[in-house]
């Protein structure tokens, strides 16, 4: 996938988009595990 080699490349140079990327596939992952338990209110 382009899009995923663009934003692997992304990830390196600029910290702070890692962390957002970071933190949004784990949410990704809760939602889709359907582990609303774990979710913060």
């Amino acid at each position: 996938m382009e899009s995923q080699a663009l934003l692997t490349g992304a990830r390196g140079r600029l910290p702070m988009l890692n962390e957002a990327v970071v933190l949004a596939e784990a949410f990704t992952a809760l939602v889709r595990g359907r582990e609303a338990a774990q979710l913060d209110p």
